[in-house]
């Protein structure tokens, strides 16, 4: 990252004698950079993705790349964007910039003062591996996980510590600005998707209210996937940048600078207390610690409208070419795919017909509540399931195949137990200001198979009446609303499934 840090140096020195542009912070930026250092053939592959590797076996300040699924997007937060440094002999200050990262690193012996009159805002996103991913494209985009990957000691500079303990061992480190986000954990993943990204993620009710997963109160450090992130977004802001701000349930890529060390906010003492702002206070307690959820300083991000446009060639004509050769084969393709299905049907071609129709489908626009271009699919005349299965004969086989072809694809056996077993539906934590993930959190383009076979006689208790009705909801408007613990339900984002 000493290449990062140079050009951040450089893109800072270029306008520090300019006060007007150090308003907001949107004129330094390492985007020129990271823009030529992609330019070069396979430069992105060359840098650590956090899909594959383990963020512990990623120094700090290394740049990274990663894709995942908003699954929550935090209030603003403001830090001191300028310090001066002052360096040993009284010399005149220099003005540096705390952008891109939490906890300073000044020269050795210099003296950092605050400049408060800078004051920047960033807004911490919640990025998690898309839920309900299949094995292949997380292959795909993160490579292969390494089973021996450890963090060497030239490389494990970024290992979890304590603030308070840097200070004893690196007393040139200083505290940089305040975070105030709450992250979770993903909705729901695939076993072989998780198996991909070699991370184990919680049970979704380990991380609802009142569940396990350890930590302070509701489960509150479960939070913290394992494969998710918490990004800082910088420069959504101004005015020109709004149309780029993150939304929930956007699948994005991103590239950035990761951090693990924990830091004092301004103002705090060595006790912990923070007198400017209880709240503020009191939410950090209610986070995980970046050892848990890796911070990562993005430089640049990218929108995706599905995850297929993250297992395309970066470089447009190499998509475009990707693409034409595709469509030269899309007679032999789409003949080999019904074959394919239909074994799985049981020899029905008219079903792998349809079946092929619903995944292809997509909402294209809205009449009212009522979606235009989506075609849910319902299967009848499919065998029970085995006493003691996991899934339908069909099912298994239907969604085998699919996890074949479609990058996401979720199953849900619906059954007594698990629709009374848990929420289906997200919830807004208004007390923890964060989300709850849920079943029903999936990105855009994301297939959910229900498998309506496994049901046997039972009764439903008021969690389960509510899951049907969720369901059914899903599947006449193609979107989902949050609930929040004051029982009101709103509109966060829509879910084309």
């Amino acid at each position: 990252m000493a290449d990062a840090t140079a050009a951040l140096a450089s893109a800072f020195d270029a306008i520090s004698t300019d006060r007007a542009t150090l308003k907001n912070g949107a004129q330094v930026s390492l985007q020129p950079w990271l823009a030529s250092l992609l330019s070069s053939p396979g430069a992105a592959e060359a840098i650590p993705c956090l899909n594959s590797v383990r963020p512990d076996a990623v120094a700090d300040g290394t740049l990274v790349r990663f894709t995942g699924m908003v699954q929550d997007v935090q209030d603003p937060e403001y830090y001191e964007g300028v310090y001066e440094e002052v360096l040993p002999g009284g010399t005149t200050p220099r003005l540096r910039t705390a952008k891109y990262r939490d906890v300073l690193t000044p020269t050795p012996g210099a003296e950092v003062r605050e400049r408060s009159e800078f004051i920047w805002a960033r807004t911490p996103v919640v990025c998690v591996p898309p839920p309900s991913q299949t094995a292949w494209s997380a292959a795909a985009i993160g490579g292969s996980p390494r089973e021996d990957e450890a963090p060497s000691p030239s490389r494990a500079t970024g290992a979890p510590r304590s603030k308070r303990a840097a200070d004893e061992e690196e007393p040139e480190r200083e505290a940089a600005p305040a975070e105030r986000a709450a992250p979770e954990s993903p909705a729901a993943m695939s076993d072989v998707a998780t198996a991909a990204s070699k991370r184990a993620c919680p049970p979704v009710d380990a991380c609802a209210p009142g569940g396990g997963g350890g930590g302070g109160g509701d489960g509150a450090w479960a939070r913290a996937s394992a494969g998710g992130v918490l990004l800082k977004v910088y420069d959504a802001e101004s005015d020109e940048l709004k149309a780029h701000e993150l939304k929930v349930h956007e699948l994005v890529e991103v590239y950035g600078v990761i951090e693990r060390a924990s830091e004092l906010l301004p103002g705090e003492d060595e006790g912990g207390n923070w007198p400017m702002c209880e709240e503020v206070a009191g939410e950090r307690k209610l986070r995980p610690p970046p050892s848990a959820q890796p911070r990562l300083h993005v430089i640049s991000s990218r929108r995706l409208p599905e995850l297929q446009a993250a297992l395309l060639p970066h470089d447009t004509a190499a998509e475009a070419e990707a693409i034409a050769r595709s469509r030269a084969q899309l007679e032999t393709l789409r003949a080999a795919v019904l074959a394919g299905l239909a074994s799985t049907l049981g020899g029905d071609a008219l079903a792998a017909e349809y079946v092929l129709l619903a995944v292809l489908s997509r909402v294209i626009s809205r009449h009212g509540e009522s979606p235009v271009g989506k075609l849910p699919l319902a299967l009848t005349g499919c065998p029970p399931a085995a006493a003691g299965a996991a899934a339908s004969p069909v099912g298994a086989a239907l969604h085998s195949a699919l996890s074949e072809l479609l990058p996401l694809c979720a199953r849900q056996p619906i059954t007594p137990d698990a629709l009374n077993g848990a929420s289906f539906v997200p919830m807004k934590d208004q007390e923890a200001n964060c989300i709850w993930p849920a079943l029903l959190q999936l990105p855009a383009g994301a297939s959910l198979l229900l498998d309506e076979a496994m049901m046997v006689p039972g009764k439903l208790s008021e969690v389960g009446v509510k899951n049907i009705g969720a369901l059914s909801i899903l599947l006449s408007r193609q979107k989902v609303g949050y609930v929040s613990r004051s029982r009101l339900t709103y509109d966060l984002g829509e879910f084309y499934l």
